[in-house]
């Protein structure tokens, strides 16, 4: 091994990369890298607003689910209390039939 060749460098510094690739692209590489960043952009702009929709779906799907179970019980509360007065209604036409004997 010669000492006139010099070690492959792994490490190299951030400036120093940024300054190659910044020397590599031209000026319609810029453009293009441009381009391409802004598609990506906006890509996760909008998979970001499906997530929030979908959440903000689930959300209101579980609201609605609650009231639809609050909403069965009531029902279910009701039809019970018409059948108790139906019950007193028939109970007191029996008492009343034969209190006149």
């Amino acid at each position: 091994m010669g000492s006139d060749v010099a070690p492959p460098n792994t490490f190299k510094n951030p400036s120093n990369c940024l300054q190659e690739e910044t020397s590599r692209l031209s000026k319609n590489g810029f453009k293009e890298v441009g381009s391409y960043l802004e598609k990506k952009q906006v890509q996760y702009d909008m998979a970001f607003l499906i997530v929030v929709k979908l959440f903000l779906l689930l959300k209101i799907q579980r609201e609605l689910d609650e009231s639809k179970f609050i909403l069965h019980k009531t029902i279910d509360s009701i039809l019970e209390r018409g059948e108790k007065l139906d019950s007193l209604v028939e109970k007191s036409s029996d008492l009343s039939a034969a209190s006149q004997v």
